[in-house]
């Protein structure tokens, strides 16, 4: 079959442009990581909402003495939701190439740690420190990164 030939010609403009896209997006990761902060920050609103851990577990119940000291005061007995503020604290940002989710009230610390109070963490952060991402947080984060990289195909 000598002399018999086959030529493609293809034109990867359009996958080079697309290949582009994709990797300024990966060096500028801004974007993304505040929308996953944003995620995470609802979620962590969630916890309290539903009174569990990130992960579905039911948060120790108030204890008899200070479901006794709540009703002197007239408040309802909802899980670290005296006050609303630790709830209300809950803030997201970008630092580098990191979302920081958290709180800057001081006992906050001392819930999700267990710390002179019960264990009722509202972080995916286990016991010992370790963060733990349910499945399902992990789950939205890829989903938002899906997305924002479809958002990108038509412009940019």
């Amino acid at each position: 079959m000598a002399g018999v030939g086959f030529k493609v010609d293809f034109d990867a403009s359009a996958t080079l442009r697309e290949l582009g896209r994709l990797i300024r997006a990966a060096e500028n990761p801004r974007d993304a990581l505040d929308a996953i902060g944003f995620e995470f920050a609802s979620r962590v609103d969630r916890t309290f909402d539903a009174q569990s851990d990130p992960w579905n577990r039911a948060w120790r119940p108030l204890s008899p003495l200070t479901l006794r000291l709540r009703r002197k005061r007239g408040k309802g007995a909802e899980i670290l939701r005296d006050t609303g503020r630790l709830a209300a604290s809950i803030t997201h940002n970008v630092v580098g190439n990191e979302a920081h989710v958290g709180s800057n009230v001081r006992y906050g610390r001392h819930h999700q740690t267990g710390r002179r109070v019960p264990y009722r963490p509202f972080l995916p952060v286990l016991e010992g420190g370790t963060v733990d991402l349910p499945g399902d947080w992990e789950r939205s984060a890829l989903d938002i990164v899906r997305n924002l990289l479809r958002g990108r195909e038509g412009g940019a």
